[in-house]
């Protein structure tokens, strides 16, 4: 006996299913369908000037990881500089002067960079250690700083659509739960908690990552089941408003039927 007959289980997985990531995945290929990405844009009365052709779609939006693997010259001494200057010009915090100046290895050890810092390449933000650099950096907004910048190099944005080279959408796409917070780790919470310091929500890092790190003009929207949960930050919308106004023709009978059920 399996646990679908002891429990008398008969229905199909779609039918209770509750990932947020496929509700994304499910409106990221609906979008893309019977000119359902016209409906949407009409659906939220987006007001900036609109050349479809140059619309993008990107699910579990990853650019500035991807961004910073582009960042290499023709030696490893001009690409670790580029790294460096990249982070530093970009990371609001107060001793810049002896980080520009410090050698690899000591600059990757201030941010506590994992699984061991290296000597030959300035490592991602992505690979830097809340717990390890808790120990070196003592100010509280250089710590929370160096926390959100690192954050952004992992974070990724449910749904974001490149609406021009300069503009975007960002979905964050939630179907029971609320806005997520950093830090969600017990150990990096506890060292937020021992500091004072606040957590921060989503939507903030994401402005972060698609405004003033990216440079895009961005709206951003919250996707939810009903309009009892909210963002701080941005504008809610509900899976049901969605997909009321796309055409399902042909797709797949498990699609129209999930999307039916929505409540």
């Amino acid at each position: 006996m399996n646990v679908r007959e002891y429990l008398n289980f008969e229905k199909e997985y779609f039918e209770i299913n509750r990932e947020e990531r496929n509700y994304a995945a499910i409106f990221y290929h609906t979008l893309l369908i019977n000119n359902n990405l016209t409906k949407f844009f009409e659906f939220l009365e987006y007001d900036k000037s609109l050349n479809l052709e140059e619309v993008s779609i990107y699910f579990e939006y990853s650019f500035l990881r991807d961004l910073w693997a582009e960042i290499k010259e023709a030696d490893r001494d001009k690409t670790n500089k580029k790294k460096r200057d990249f982070i530093l010009n970009f990371l609001n915090i107060k001793n810049k002067e002896s980080l520009n100046s410090c050698s690899v290895i000591e600059f990757n050890e201030y941010f506590g960079a994992v699984p061991k810092p290296s000597h030959d390449y300035i490592q991602s933000p992505s690979n830097w250690s809340i717990k390890k650099y808790n120990e070196n950096i003592k100010d509280n907004t250089d710590f929370l700083n160096i926390t959100k910048f690192k954050w952004c190099f992992n974070a990724k944005p449910d749904i974001v659509l490149h609406t021009s080279k300069a503009t975007a959408i960002c979905i964050e796409a939630k179907y029971e739960s609320g806005e997520g917070l950093y830090p969600s780790k017990p150990d990096e919470i506890e060292t937020f908690n021992k500091r004072g310091l606040k957590k921060v929500a989503q939507t903030e890092l994401q402005k972060m990552i698609l405004e003033d790190l990216l440079g895009y003009d961005t709206k951003f929207y919250y996707l939810v089941k009903n309009k009892t949960v909210e963002s701080t930050s941005a504008e809610t919308i509900t899976w049901k408003e969605i997909f009321s106004q796309f055409d399902l023709t042909n797709c797949p009978i498990f699609i129209i039927k999930w999307i039916e059920a929505i409540k």
